[in-house]
């Protein structure tokens, strides 16, 4: 990967070698014209040898600086096609790590509730959502992902819970969609809680993501105590404020999840998942699973200043156990972030949600039909076996 002061270095880099190339180039013309007074055979010797020499030099210097990756770039030319099957390609991947906003809501987190004494989230969700997945993100709204006042820790106080949608560009790779981008624009006048970029959105882009979330997390939002970063495809049981033990200890360095230790990359080149070992090598370091993680504000900072020094992977969820694994830092695992599921006979006894977090994956209607149930004061749930309240962030760190 290349970062700015890299691209600045090649730059520099080249000017040199081509300065250093010139001079050779005077040197042994010199040199002929000297050898031409004592020899008539020795100076085409040795200009065919600096001919190869230079064509040498010249092919590999001629990829330097490599190209700078502007927000819009040129279509490339068409490149070979893949094997069959293979999803990843180092080349081809991880180039690219700035992107203008196409959408933003710079004052989200400071939109408060004077009567209340409100001035910046508890809570903030980052959801990361497609352009057209509406039906997703309104069940979210609707269900766990609602913004607003809501009442936490022993005293009560009223805490802001805000919630914004990471979307990309539609992907135009893989065939023709239709235009939904006067749909997203309602859509956002309406919510005012989309975030987007203008990159491709695709499945190897997720990384992306989270480094240009955490850059807005910094400029936009960097009170917010707690953040909770997901999918728009899970369940989360927000309704029991997992944070409110920790309201008075925002300065802690909290990443929990569903943890996954000694994973190592996918070889096979069919697989979603396939990492070349010419592109990484050895086993992953400690990472949260895929449907979502919680983590402090602060430790969001961190992340976002070690990202820079960090090379970009294509899995989102590694990415985020490499930034950790650079700060010394290890994520903390709790059993009820529940990244594979229920056992199939559990998934529709509403008992057996009581102590989970979060559950992947969930269609909007099951958010909506799950959200209903938990929440209903005379649901069968309730009655029959939720007399405690399920798990909270406390178990996260005992």
């Amino acid at each position: 990967m290349y970062n700015r002061g890299r691209y600045k270095q090649n730059i520099g880099r080249q000017h040199l070698s081509s300065s250093h190339l010139g001079m050779v180039t005077h040197f042994v013309l010199l040199f002929c014209v000297l050898m031409a007074f004592s020899s008539s055979s020795s100076c085409p010797v040795f200009f065919s040898f600096f001919t190869r020499l230079f064509t040498a030099f010249s092919h590999h210097f001629s990829s330097w600086p490599p190209p700078f990756c502007s927000p819009t770039p040129p279509i490339p030319p068409p490149a070979p096609p893949l094997p069959a099957g293979v999803f990843f390609h180092p080349r081809r991947s991880m180039h690219c790590r700035e992107y203008p906003l196409l959408i933003n809501q710079p004052g989200i987190c400071r939109r408060s509730n004077s009567s209340f004494g409100v001035d910046s989230p508890m809570l903030l969700m980052a959801i990361k959502s497609q352009v057209g997945n509406f039906e997703n993100r309104q069940a979210i709204r609707e269900t766990w992902g609602r913004s607003g006042l809501v009442r936490g820790g022993s005293n009560k106080k009223f805490r802001l819970v805000r919630t914004v949608f990471l979307l990309g560009r539609q992907d135009s790779s893989t065939g023709p969609h239709p235009d939904l981008k006067n749909l997203l624009e309602l859509e956002n006048q309406k919510y005012g809680d989309i975030l987007q970029w203008d990159f491709r959105d695709t499945f190897f882009n997720l990384t992306l993501k989270d480094l240009l979330f955490w850059h807005w997390f910094q400029q936009y939002c960097p009170t917010a105590a707690f953040v909770f970063k997901g999918d728009d495809d899970v369940f989360v049981r927000t309704d029991h404020n997992l944070w409110k033990p920790y309201t008075n200890e925002t300065n802690i360095d909290l990443f929990v999840g569903d943890v996954i230790n000694n994973a190592q990359p996918n070889r096979e080149p069919s697989t979603k998942y396939y990492i070349p070992e010419s592109f990484y090598k050895g086993a992953y370091p400690p990472y949260a699973g895929g449907g979502g993680v919680v983590y402090s504000g602060s430790l969001a900072l961190r992340l976002k200043e070690v990202s820079e020094r960090v090379r970009l992977f294509p899995i989102d969820d590694v990415y985020l156990g490499m930034c950790m694994h650079r700060l010394g830092l290890s994520p903390r695992h709790h059993p009820g972030f529940l990244t594979f599921d229920l056992p199939h006979s559990d998934r529709s006894n509403y008992c057996a949600y009581k102590s989970v977090l979060l559950v992947h994956r969930r269609s909007p209607k099951q958010m909506l039909t799950l959200w209903t149930q938990l929440q209903g004061r005379h649901a069968p749930y309730s009655a029959l076996c939720c007399v405690h309240p399920p798990a909270v962030i406390s178990r996260f760190v005992h």
